[in-house]
């Protein structure tokens, strides 16, 4: 899977879920630390649809 697919999976989950933990996303998705930390930027950052909470959690934000 591409890295905007799963992309576009993580934030359907978090705009439904509304809180994610990083430790779920990884397990769900099988992502390693870095392809996590680039999924928190674009999330995080550059789509600004989420905040991150004590660093354990995705908190939704936003529609984006």
């Amino acid at each position: 899977m591409q890295f905007y697919e799963v992309l576009a999976q993580v934030i359907e989950l978090l705009q439904r879920q509304g809180r994610v933990s990083y430790r779920a996303l990884k397990r769900q998705f099988d992502l390693d630390n870095d392809y996590l930390e680039d999924l928190k930027a674009e999330i995080i950052k550059a789509k600004r649809v989420a905040v991150d909470e004590d660093g354990d959690v995705l908190v939704w934000t936003g529609s984006g």
